[in-house]
């Protein structure tokens, strides 16, 4: 029990310099925020997808594609991923990919705000896919085939990078789907 040291002005004044320094570092760290916002998304999905079950359960199954009509559930879903959006900078990235002159594969900002724009679109697309999201209800307040245009060509780009042609196909779909 002698090992234990009472807490002392000095070492509560180096604890918190080091505090401060941690968060410092990580708030400079981008790798560090990158998973931070990989981690409210993983939490963010895993809420959807109870959501999801449940409305499965429900509704029967039926698939957001057969016309059904949008619910209270899909506002909150979708009320979810606007917030969501927030937390990863979508407004930010929107403005940078729409600016003249964008180009994701000769500017570094401009490529952070187009893989910002592709993982909200991914994201979307999946949970359209899977049902936890209307389609009518993301259409009707995302331009999500004006989204691809601008960023799809660094999708592609991406792709051949990183030898995976299904890198970003649920934003696609949706882009397509908008199309038809």
């Amino acid at each position: 029990m002698g090992s234990l040291r009472e807490p002392n002005a000095a070492s509560d004044e180096c604890s918190l310099r080091l505090d401060e320094q941690m968060r410092t570092r990580i708030a400079k760290n981008s790798l560090n925020y990158q998973n931070a916002v990989m981690d409210s998304r993983s939490i963010w999905l895993a809420e959807a997808g109870r959501a999801w079950a449940t409305r499965r359960v429900t509704s029967g199954g039926a698939a957001k594609g057969d016309d059904m009509a949008v619910t209270h559930d899909d506002a909150k879903v979708f009320m979810d991923l606007v917030r969501w959006s927030s937390e990863i900078g979508l407004d930010s990235a929107m403005s940078d990919i729409f600016r003249e002159g964008f180009d994701a594969t000769t500017d570094t900002a401009s490529a952070d705000a187009a893989r910002t724009v592709l993982m909200f679109g991914e994201t979307a697309g999946a949970l359209v896919k899977h049902g936890v999201l209307a389609w009518e209800l993301l259409s009707d307040l995302f331009w999500i085939e004006g989204m691809w245009a601008k960023v799809g060509s660094y999708a592609q780009t991406l792709r051949g990078q990183l030898g995976e042609a299904r890198l970003y196909e649920h934003f696609e779909m949706l882009a397509n789907r908008a199309v038809d």
